[in-house]
């Protein structure tokens, strides 16, 4: 048994090894079925998402976006939301987090340098701040299988990529087994890496309820965005603790709370809510879809 685990472990270090290359570029895992796999295309799409979407860029500094990360042509029209919301902001570090959607582990995986490729180019990952991450929390580890076939945060990619020149990136998926003082523990964790910067913005990758009719969709999804937009740390924990939430990556979307406390933030606005059904015309087994901002108001 000990030679067979051994085996498995070296042969998955040796995939990803081939996968990533020697200079740590991800390479894309969902393009050409998430989203357009055409440069041309892809980026028009994104750019049509965003240009549509009925906000205007905030004037007031985000420090927190929650969007979906289905395929581009369910989510795109909502996620475009956030996207515009900030499009005028001049970050340099976005941190991207969101649930694992295969592996069962302790923490949260990092990406701790190179960088994610999509048909739109590569962006970097800002080593030096997912090393202080790393060194500030044990739970916080590069597990690069983790990110092997995944789409939870390669889908915002081409986003960030339309709207931002210049920007780095900091990917982190996280273990839906986490329990509250990790959780607590990795949100003052980026706290203390961002603190007294002004330019980095933490993105939550975060689907809302799955398979329920439309009726019941609304319904639920109600829940939860009530108690994200009152910041509520306690009724997301209860209302997914009691089963009349759920948001995909609820533990996700309570680092963003605590975060946007600590530095201050005292509003969550949800600028769109829809459904898959608005896209396909199926009401009967549909996914939520928020696009929310967190900023000091």
């Amino acid at each position: 048994m000990y030679r067979l685990t051994t085996f498995l472990i070296f042969f998955t270090l040796l995939m990803v090894t081939q996968t990533q290359g020697a200079d740590m570029i991800k390479k894309p895992n969902v393009s050409g079925q998430f989203y357009d796999s055409d440069p041309k295309r892809l980026s028009d799409q994104v750019s049509n998402f965003i240009s549509q979407a009925a906000v205007q860029p905030f004037q007031q500094n985000i420090d927190v976006i929650m969007v979906p990360h289905a395929g581009h042509v369910y989510s795109g029209p909502v996620a475009g939301y956030a996207y515009k919301a900030v499009s005028q902001r001049s970050y340099k570090t976005i941190i991207l987090l969101g649930p694992t959607h295969y592996y069962n582990f302790d923490g949260v995986s990092i990406w701790p340098e190179g960088g994610f490729k999509t048909p739109l180019g590569t962006v970097s990952v800002d080593t030096e701040f997912a090393r202080g991450l790393m060194t500030a929390n044990k739970n916080i580890q590069y597990l690069p299988q983790i990110f092997e076939v995944d789409h939870v945060l390669e889908v915002e990619l081409p986003f960030l990529q339309t709207i931002f020149k210049d920007v780095k990136i900091v990917p982190m998926i996280m273990s839906r087994s986490n329990d509250r003082k990790t959780i607590e523990g990795i949100a003052e964790t980026i706290y203390q890496q961002a603190k007294g910067r002004d330019d980095v913005l933490l993105l939550i990758s975060s689907d809302l309820s799955h398979f329920h009719d439309e009726n019941t969709a609304h319904s639920i999804d109600q829940q939860g965005l009530s108690a994200v937009q009152e910041m509520d740390v306690e009724k997301l924990w209860a209302g997914h603790e009691q089963g009349v939430m759920e948001i995909d990556g609820f533990k996700e979307v309570i680092i963003g709370v605590l975060y946007a406390q600590k530095r201050g933030n005292n509003k969550a606005e949800l600028l769109r809510y829809a459904t898959s059904a608005d896209v396909t015309g199926d009401r009967n087994r549909v996914v939520g879809y928020s696009a929310v901002v967190m900023y000091k108001k």
